[in-house]
């Protein structure tokens, strides 16, 4: 019997997650939702700051892991009537001290800090930036990151389906959710943020951890492994590896994850034989429509839901997919 999953790979905790599929032996379903929004001038990095004609809109990583800023034109340059009229002429109508917002997010947290609606005096960006990340760490201690600085602007923020974010400047929205989209079954959820708002996070914030593990290779014992309710990645991990290990002494490797979601497990019966699988997802229902949406990928003419799993709610569970009732 043939098992697949969504996988992570070792790269979990980078800014912009990276993911591997695998499907019996195939990349799982792409769906690509409409994101529709304003023409908007293109942005560039502007290393030696503002030019002539242009305004500083954010900040940017780079590879080496500086901040370099983000610009664009404030003028409206060359563009053609149409496009003039559907962009303000931002160098007309901003003041000198711009609106400015700075987010600070956590791994192992369900939400971001934001502090925004300020104007970038030296003195207020200094404050408010400090007090954004002295935030993070006062609940969490280590592991905050000063994730993004943004002007006069919104920026848009994906949820994946495992509960990590990724975010993107507007201009850039649509090629950026079709990035994260075709790494999964659903496609991301999408949040926008102006830099006028602010948000503060407590202890309720704080993700939930599940983590299902199985036998690694084509032959298995067609369980799985699964350990909830932790706090960490590595916690939830370590648990559900272990249960594996121990009850099969075996090799064994992660099949699927979620912080502050569900995981879902279902069997199909396809052109090749009887299969089964687990997918994360954000809430119940996304979970069961990705599961579903897998079962559709494979042509199977049953798809039978079975147990799903809170990451909310601690336990450790064996989950045997020949015995299980469906849904």
């Amino acid at each position: 019997m043939k098992h697949f999953g969504i996988a992570l790979t070792a790269a979990r905790r980078s800014i912009i997650p990276t993911f591997a599929q695998r499907v019996g032996g195939a990349t799982g379903l792409i769906l690509i939702s409409c994101f529709y929004s304003a023409p908007v001038q293109a942005s560039h990095i502007c290393a030696s700051g503002p030019g002539p004609g242009e305004v500083q809109v954010g900040m940017t990583n780079m590879s080496d892991g500086s901040m370099v800023p983000v610009c664009e034109r404030s003028d409206n340059g060359s563009e053609s009537d149409a496009e003039a009229s559907s962009i303000p002429n931002l160098g007309n109508s901003l003041p000198k001290l711009e609106t400015h917002a700075v987010m600070v997010w956590h791994p192992d947290v369900a939400n971001v800090w934001i502090a925004g609606g300020f104007v970038t005096d030296d003195s207020v960006e200094n404050s408010k930036g400090t007090k954004a990340l002295a935030a993070c760490k006062q609940m969490m201690g280590s592991g905050c990151i000063s994730a993004w600085e943004w002007w006069n602007s919104e920026i848009v923020v994906f949820r994946h389906h495992d509960g990590s974010f990724s975010m993107s400047e507007l201009p850039r929205a649509q090629l950026a959710l079709n990035e994260c989209s075709e790494k999964q079954v659903l496609p991301c959820e999408i949040f926008r943020i102006d830099a006028s708002e602010s948000r503060s996070l407590n202890e309720t914030a704080r993700k939930s951890f599940a983590v299902a593990a199985w036998v690694e290779g084509k032959v298995t014992d067609n369980k799985l492994y699964i350990a909830t309710g932790h706090r960490s990645w590595d916690d939830a991990t370590a648990a559900a590896m272990k249960a594996c290990t121990d009850a099969t002494s075996r090799k064994c490797e992660v099949a699927a994850w979620s912080g502050s979601g569900f995981l879902q497990t279902f069997r199909l019966n396809g052109d090749g034989g009887s299969s089964h699988g687990v997918t994360a997802e954000t809430t119940a229902e996304r979970a069961k429509e990705a599961a579903q949406s897998l079962c559709n990928k494979h042509n199977s003419p049953t798809c039978e839901l079975q147990a799903q799993f809170d990451s909310h709610k601690p336990g450790l569970f064996v989950h045997d997919f020949n015995k299980a009732w469906p849904q």
